[in-house]
């Protein structure tokens, strides 16, 4: 019944400034606190009910945290605030927008640079999945910058596959 495998928690305290948190819903441990508001996109309009056994009482005050995997998280910065998106291979996922993909979410603050990817249908994500490390050619990035000023990208994560090969940002503006 869900367009995606993520749940996303507004979350005002969010390290870099208040924005959404994704939970991928296929990552071992991924759990939401009891009473911690939450989205999800539906592929139509209907009912939902949470069984017993999704109810699972956890120690995790917002959510639990995924293990790496095989990508690449990039930040963009300003002074204290910031934002990143990540690239990941997944099996299985495809290029187009699929249910690997968290859709981004921009935050309620305005102040807050964001960033993100296109996937190859040209839909904004916070997380973008691709099937294999060869289908990744380029990787298209979006930006909101709220101000004047300078603000910074640095690679934040290079994991798996992607360790020590180089990450080529190109301005096509």
């Amino acid at each position: 019944a869900f367009e995606d495998n993520f749940a996303y928690v507004y979350n005002p305290k969010k390290s870099g400034g208040e924005g959404y948190d994704e939970i991928d819903g296929n990552a071992s441990g991924a759990y939401l606190a009891p009473g911690q508001g939450f989205f999800v996109c539906a592929m139509a309009s209907g009912t939902f009910t949470f069984t017993p056994s999704m109810q699972i009482h956890n120690n995790t005050t917002l959510k639990s945290t995924a293990a790496s995997m095989n990508q690449i998280t990039l930040k963009l910065s300003s002074g204290n605030h910031y934002d990143e998106t990540t690239v990941r291979v997944i099996a299985g996922s495809k290029d187009v927008r699929d249910r690997n993909d968290a859709l981004k979410l921009l935050s309620f603050d305005n102040s807050i640079p964001q960033l993100y990817s296109y996937t190859s249908d040209n839909v904004k994500v916070a997380i973008n999945s691709y099937p294999a490390e060869d289908s990744m050619k380029t990787v298209q990035l979006g930006t909101y910058i709220p101000a004047t000023g300078t603000f910074t990208f640095s690679l934040q994560e290079n994991n798996g596959g992607f360790a020590n090969k180089p990450v080529i940002l190109e301005d096509l503006s």
